[in-house]
C-alpha cells in the first residue's frame, strides 16, 4: 500500500529517494489543518487519512519519538488521540511524558472523557503509588458508567485508602436499590429500565447470593443472571431454582424452532426432573409435564419430542 511504501521500499528508495518521498509527503501534510479537542474532523477524514498514514510511516521509519508525536498531535479532536500519544510515550520509556499527555486528554475532555484514557491514567497513578488520584478517577469512572467492572476498580482503589465502607454505600445507591425509585433517588440514568442487573452482578461478586436474590426479585434482572442465581441457590433452596427454570423453559420454547424445542425437552428431562426431586415433590414432575403439553399442544414438533419423556415412576 502507498501509505506503507517508505517501510516496504526503504532500501529500494535509498537516501535520495527517501528524502524526495518525505519532501512530497510534507508538502501535502502542510495542507492539513491542526484539529483541536472537540473539533469535528469527519468531513475532512478521507482527505487526511492517507497522508496521515504516510506521515506515521515516515515517523516510524525514523524511530524518533518526537517525530511520532508531531504526527499524532496534529489531530487532537477526540480523547483517544491523547491516549495514543500517551501509549507511544510509555512504549519509549517516557513515563512522565505519558502521564502528562493522559492528564492533558482528561482535562481537554473533562465533560466526556474517553474511558480508555481514564483507565490508562488510573493505571499510571497506581503504578506511581498515587492512590488518592487513582481513587478520584475510579470514582468518576464508576459514576459515569456504574457496572460490576467499574465497581471492582473502585473497590480496589478505595480499599487501598481504607475508604471502602463509605464508597460502597454510595456505589450501591448509584446502582439502584431494588424496587421503584423513591423521590430524589440517585439511580444512574443508564440503569433505568434494566432492572437491578448490575446490582445483582455486584452482589454475586461480593458473595452475597441472598441479597442478590432479593434484588433480582424486587427489581428484576437479565435471564442469564436469573439462571446463575438459581444455580447458586439450588443446594439450599431448590424450590427457588425450580421457579426460575420453569420460566426459563417457557422462554426457550418461545424460540419456536426445532433446536429450541430440543433444548426445552432436555431441560425438562434433566434439570426440571431433578429439581422437582430435590424440592421434595418428585410426583409433581408428571403434572408439570402434562401442563407443558396442554399449554403448547399446537406445537406439533415440540409434542413429538415430549412424547419420549418417561413418567417419574418409570425412572425410579
Amino acid at each position: 500500500m502507498l501509505d506503507q511504501a517508505v517501510i516496504r521500499y526503504a532500501e529500494v528508495l535509498g537516501d535520495t529517494g527517501l528524502a524526495r518521498y518525505r519532501e512530497l509527503a510534507e508538502e501535502a501534510w502542510a495542507q492539513m489543518p491542526e484539529l483541536a479537542p472537540g473539533e469535528d474532523s469527519r468531513e475532512r477524514y478521507r482527505s487526511r487519512f492517507r497522508i496521515t498514514r504516510i506521515m506515521q510511516a515516515l515517523a516510524q521509519h525514523s524511530g524518533d519519538l518526537a517525530d511520532l508525536i508531531a504526527v499524532e498531535e496534529r489531530d487532537l479532536s477526540i480523547g483517544y488521540r491523547f491516549l495514543q500519544i500517551a501509549e507511544l510515550c510509555r512504549e519509549h520509556g517516557e513515563n512522565d511524558m505519558a502521564l502528562e499527555w493522559a492528564e492533558r486528554g482528561m482535562a481537554a475532555f473533562a465533560e466526556d472523557p474517553d474511558p480508555r484514557l481514564r483507565t490508562f491514567l488510573i493505571e499510571e497513578y497506581r503504578r506511581r503509588g498515587h492512590s488518592a488520584e487513582a481513587l478520584e478517577h475510579s470514582t468518576q469512572a464508576f459514576s459515569a458508567r456504574p457496572t460490576l467492572e467499574s465497581y471492582r476498580e473502585l473497590a480496589a482503589d478505595a480499599k487501598a485508602l481504607s475508604e471502602w465502607e463509605e464508597r460502597r454505600r454510595w456505589a450501591l445507591s448509584l446502582l439502584g436499590r431494588p424496587g421503584p425509585d423513591p423521590p430524589g433517588a440517585v439511580r444512574h440514568p443508564s440503569l433505568r429500565g434494566r432492572g437491578c442487573s448490575e446490582l445483582v452482578r455486584v452482589l454475586i461478586w461480593e458473595g452475597d447470593a441472598d441479597a442478590a436474590w432479593q434484588a433480582a426479585n424486587e427489581g428484576g434482572c437479565t435471564r442469564d443472571l436469573w439462571l446463575k442465581l438459581a444455580d447458586l441457590r439450588r443446594a439450599e433452596h431448590p424450590e427457588d431454582a425450580l421457579g426460575v427454570y420453569r420460566c426459563h423453559v417457557e422462554d426457550v420454547i418461545a424460540g419456536k424452532d426445532k433446536r429450541a424445542y430440543a433444548e426445552a425437552v432436555r431441560l425438562i428431562d434433566e434439570t426440571m426432573r431433578a429439581l422437582y426431586s430435590e424440592s421434595g415433590q418428585p410426583d409433581d414432575f408428571d403434572s408439570y409435564v402434562e401442563e407443558v403439553r396442554t399449554t403448547h399442544k399446537p406445537k406439533r414438533n415440540l409434542m413429538k419430542l415430549m412424547a419420549g419423556l418417561e413418567p417419574t415412576k418409570s425412572k425410579l
